[in-house]
């Protein structure tokens, strides 16, 4: 989602065209995921789709969806003139930069572990390192 927000341009927020692309882009990742889920349970467990509580293959994708939901919504307060398309893009961007990062926080308290100054150290690396990757992406895809 990070590197479809960075590849946008401001012109595309105010024209309404970023909330399409973004929607696009969540969704059509939401069902490769879901898709992905399906595939990978029956080659591991050799399941049939009818063994497979199709509630935990939902489950298990729906934070592609929260990811989406969230800039999404950024990106439409901008096309209803309730930010400027300049700040909700930055905003959104920012958003995607700060659930990367806190990926180390999620996990430990799934693990229900101590955030540590070693989760915090990871965090900023782990961002860092996505933004990386994502000027990586762009550069190649769209220089």
């Amino acid at each position: 989602m990070l590197a479809t927000l960075l590849a946008l341009p401001v012109d595309a927020v105010a024209g309404g065209e970023a909330v399409l692309v973004v929607a696009g882009i969540g969704a059509s990742t939401f069902i490769a995921h879901l898709f992905a889920d399906i595939v990978g349970s029956q080659v591991e467990s050799a399941d049939t789709p009818d063994d497979v509580p199709p509630f935990r293959m939902l489950r298990d994708s729906l934070p592609i969806l929260s990811a989406t939901a969230v800039p999404l919504l950024i990106l439409l307060a901008a096309r209803w003139d309730v930010l400027g398309p300049t700040l909700a893009l930055r905003a959104a961007e920012l958003f995607c930069i700060a659930r990367i990062g806190l990926t180390g926080v999620f996990v430990s308290r799934y693990l229900r572990r101590p955030v540590t100054r070693s989760t915090w150290i990871t965090c900023v690396g782990t961002a860092a390192g996505g933004m990386l990757v994502v000027a990586i992406k762009i550069s190649l895809g769209h220089g």
